[in-house]
């Protein structure tokens, strides 16, 4: 993240396979990786929206690992279709807020 945040070269390998685990594998120690690496950007998708903004960034994530069961993760084959797919929940959460 700190590369891709450089503008650098990056392989976006490492953080689908986060995704993978955290989704397929329910794995709860990846799904705190990925909330400590993506809370901030999540939380800049929300915008100025009322409310918890720690809460809301919650219902973001809730949200997306509702959405997204084990089977479905194939529908996402890039890092850059979930991050998109996350900020959509992001922005459906803001919209439920406002």
């Amino acid at each position: 993240m700190a590369r891709y945040r450089r503008r650098q070269d990056y392989d976006p390998c490492y953080c689908h396979d986060l995704f993978h685990r955290a989704l397929v594998g329910r794995d709860e120690d990846a799904w705190a990786a990925l909330y400590s690496q993506f809370h901030h950007l999540v939380r800049s998708w929300l915008g100025d929206v009322p409310g918890d903004l720690d809460v809301l960034v919650n219902r973001a994530f809730e949200r997306f690992w509702r959405a997204l069961p084990p089977d479905r993760f194939a529908d996402f084959p890039t890092l850059a279709k979930i991050l998109e797919y996350l900020k959509r929940c992001a922005q459906s959460v803001a919209i439920d807020a406002r």
